[in-house]
């Protein structure tokens, strides 16, 4: 007797059909109605099981305010950003833990 599908087993379930889909969608072929099917069900099926692990999300800061904090220029904050940051739009977010000691 199989044991029932556990909150792993339908993350990568979904991840393997949006894969799939995904593939057909490159190639400009139909997705398969069953595939689409498949995925609605596997996200009603995660959506039963409750929350996955809610993660505490960090402080983030701008490149204003990393500058100000490293006394460096802006400019040089945007660099260290493309390196540690996370671009959203036209902002750069750093996370302070990520920051260097010395600028």
């Amino acid at each position: 007797m199989t044991s029932p599908l556990d909150l792993t087993d339908l993350k990568t379930a979904r991840a393997a059909v949006a894969y799939y889909m995904r593939g057909h969608q490159l190639v400009r072929k139909p997705v398969p109605p069953a595939a689409v099917r498949l995925a609605a069900h596997l996200e009603q099926a995660m959506s039963l099981n409750g929350p996955g692990v809610v993660v505490p999300q960090p402080h983030w800061m701008t490149t204003t305010e990393a500058a100000t904090r490293l006394g460096c220029t802006q400019r040089h904050a945007r660099r260290i950003a493309q390196q540690i940051g996370y671009r959203v739009g036209r902002q750069w977010l750093i996370d302070p833990d990520a920051l260097p000691e010395d600028n």
